[in-house]
């Protein structure tokens, strides 16, 4: 994946610079993905579909993207990449509601975005992927816990495949094209050569900074990944003369036969098919088989 730094504040650039290599050796504990190391891209001048994951800290003071620059990120997200962007400033936010999208970091980042076809967002929901797709999570603190997650709205299950199609963001594997925090990720994984953090955690509760790398797990799996259905079907009891029993594994919305569980265009990378047998007496399941096997 791959880390932006687009700030003119030397101590952001510095922290940044250190962020990905914390987080990285975090997969490499903790998951089977190999990750290599994270680089710096130019966002004016690099390719950037190589990347799945663009990590942008926001700084108030820093200048505009010009509009070509703008047309890249643009063009980048709607071709399938993810940018991450950190206004790093949840705990500058005014009290009261509505106050977080006051914060100078959101007011700036409004700013870069505003010339952008960005998708209506939403906090992240306690079932979106993102809060399981490798860590079970309520919330995705960062070196601050008071900000939230943002991430394309998802569609309404009234919503027609049409206006689905016409989504700004990629609806192929699910992934939103664009998330947002004011949690500081990058303070919180942000490490010294010597493998200590750089920074310390506000206001520090326990386990924070664990739950702060945990969140970044789930965001790349996410990324990397895409998103997932899953569809179950039970074989009761009852006798056939040929000795097999069919059923099918419907990837269909129960309640509404008409809507797909899997997006139309949906690119499917893997399948996973886990058999189980309950019984209450071994004697009940004597000769059942799948596919050959007990």
């Amino acid at each position: 994946w791959s880390s932006a730094v687009c700030s003119s504040d030397l101590e952001k650039l510095i922290v940044s610079a250190n962020t990905p290599k914390g987080l990285t050796l975090f997969l490499a504990q903790r998951t089977a993905l190999e990750a290599g190391d994270p680089v710096g891209v130019d966002i004016a001048r690099d390719e950037l579909s190589f990347f799945p994951l663009i990590y942008w800290p926001i700084a108030p003071g820093a200048a505009k993207p010009s509009a070509a620059t703008m047309a890249r990120i643009d063009a980048y997200m709607k071709q399938g990449g993810t940018v991450l962007f950190d206004t790093r400033d949840a705990i500058e936010a005014p009290p009261g509601p509505g106050g977080e999208s006051r914060a100078p970091g959101m007011v700036a980042l409004r700013s870069i975005l505003s010339s952008l076809d960005i998708p209506e967002l939403e906090p992240v929901p306690r079932d979106h992927v993102l809060a399981k797709t490798f860590f079970l999570l309520k919330d995705f603190p960062g070196r601050f816990n008071s900000g939230q997650l943002w991430v394309e709205a998802m569609p309404s299950a009234n919503e027609s495949e049409e206006e689905k199609d016409k989504r700004p963001a990629r609806g192929g594997d699910g992934v939103s094209s664009i998330i947002i925090t004011s949690n500081d990720f990058a303070g919180a994984w942000a490490t010294r050569p010597d493998g200590q953090p750089m920074l310390p955690m506000v206001p520090g509760e326990a386990r924070q900074r664990e739950f702060a790398f945990r969140a970044g797990v789930n965001i790349v799996m996410y990324t990397l990944t895409g998103n997932y259905a899953v569809a179950s079907v039970d074989f009761p009891p009852k006798s056939n003369s040929t000795g097999f029993q069919t059923e099918v594994v419907s990837m269909r919305n129960a309640a509404a036969a008409d809507q797909r569980v899997v997006p139309a265009g949906a690119t499917i990378v893997a399948a996973f098919l886990y058999w189980e047998t309950i019984w209450r007496n071994p004697s009940e399941i004597v000769g059942a088989k799948f596919r050959g096997q007990p």
